[in-house]
C-alpha cells in the first residue's frame, strides 16, 4: 500500500513538471504566394493561426508528396483575402502542409510534447524536443542556462533571445553536444508567465561538484579559501574536501577576483572545461562572489 502510494505520488508530481503552462497561438501569413514562417515549431496544445494576406486565394491544407495528397490532418478550405483558419495540434509530430491551389507552396509544422531538462539532457543529438516553465538562471555569450524548479537539472541554451535572470520561458529546440557539454538549440524561445521566479543555488562542497551525480549546468554555491594559484581570469579556492587537490576552479572573467588567503563564497554554473572532471564554477558577476568567514 505504502509503495503504490509513493508511486502515484511520483506519477502526480511528474505530471504536474511537464505539463503545459498554457497553450499559445503562432501566426503564420500567407502573402506573395508563400507560407511566412514556412516552417515553426510549438508545443502540443498550442495552435496555428493561417491568414491570407494575398489577393488571390489559397489554403492550408495538411499533407505530403509530389504533388501533394492531403493526409486529413486538416483543411482550411478556401481562404480569401484577410480569410483565416486556426488549427489546434493535439499530438505531437512532423506535420507537412500544402496550398491546394498552388502546390508549390509547401510549409510544416512540429509539434514537441514538453520532457523535463533532465529527460532533455538525455536525448540523442538532433533530437527536437521542448521545455516549459523553466527559469533563466545566468546570461552568457550565446545564450543562456535554464533550471528546473526542483533544481535537479540545469542545461545551457543556445538562443539570440534578450532575456534576463528570473524569467519564466519555454524552450523548443535540438538537442546537441558542444565540447562534451549537452545544450539545446533553441529554435522558439517565448515567455511563459508575467512572474520572475528567483532559483536558489545548492550548496555543496567543492568536491561535490565533481559528482555523480552530474552538476553540468546548475546553479550553485561552493566556498573554500583563495589559493594562490590565480590567473587573469580565474582563481581557486579549496575547502578541504578533494585531498591532493590544486582547488577548485573560479572562472571570473573580468571580475575583480579576492586575495590569496582569504575566504569567500561563490554562486555560479557548474561546468567544466576540457573534460567532464574538470570542473569550473562560472561566477555570473561581483555579487556571486561574497567574503565569508574562516572555519
Amino acid at each position: 500500500m505504502v509503495r503504490l502510494l509513493c508511486v502515484l505520488i511520483s506519477s502526480f508530481l511528474l505530471l504536474v513538471l511537464i505539463s503545459p503552462v498554457k497553450a499559445d497561438q503562432v501566426a503564420v501569413g500567407i502573402k506573395s504566394s508563400a507560407f511566412v514562417p514556412a516552417n515553426v515549431s510549438i508545443f502540443v496544445g498550442d495552435s496555428v493561426r493561417w491568414t491570407n494576406q494575398d489577393q488571390v486565394v489559397h489554403t492550408s491544407t495538411s499533407g505530403s508528396g509530389n504533388p501533394p495528397v492531403p493526409d486529413g490532418n486538416w483543411n482550411s478550405g478556401t481562404l480569401g483575402n484577410s480569410s483565416s483558419f486556426t488549427h489546434v495540434f493535439t499530438d505531437a509530430g512532423a506535420f507537412p502542409y500544402y496550398c491546394g491551389f498552388h502546390a508549390f507552396m509547401r510549409g510544416s509544422v512540429t509539434a514537441v510534447a514538453p520532457v523535463t531538462v533532465g529527460q532533455a539532457k538525455a536525448l540523442l543529438d538532433s533530437t527536437t524536443t521542448g521545455l516549459q516553465g523553466v527559469v533563466i538562471t545566468a546570461l552568457t555569450s550565446g545564450g543562456f542556462y535554464v533550471e528546473s524548479d526542483d533544481r535537479s537539472a540545469g542545461v545551457f541554451i543556445s538562443s539570440t533571445f534578450s532575456g534576463s535572470v528570473g524569467q519564466v520561458v519555454d524552450v523548443i529546440g535540438a538537442i546537441s553536444t558542444t565540447g562534451g557539454r549537452k545544450q539545446l538549440d533553441a529554435s522558439t524561445v517565448r515567455l511563459s508567465s508575467d512572474q520572475s521566479k528567483t532559483v536558489a543555488p545548492l550548496a555543496m562542497s567543492n568536491r561535490s561538484v565533481a559528482g555523480p551525480p552530474s552538476t553540468e549546468g546548475l546553479l550553485v554555491k561552493v566556498w573554500g579559501r583563495v589559493a594562490s594559484d590565480q590567473g587573469v581570469d580565474y582563481f581557486r579556492i579549496d575547502d578541504g574536501s578533494s585531498s591532493g587537490s590544486a582547488g577548485l576552479k573560479i572562472a571570473s572573467g573580468s571580475l575583480t577576483k579576492p586575495a590569496p588567503g582569504t575566504y569567500v563564497a561563490v554562486t555560479g554554473i557548474s561546468s567544466f572545461e576540457g573534460s567532464p572532471s574538470a570542473r569550473i564554477i562560472v561566477a555570473r558577476d561581483q555579487l556571486d562572489i561574497v567574503p565569508a568567514s574562516s572555519p
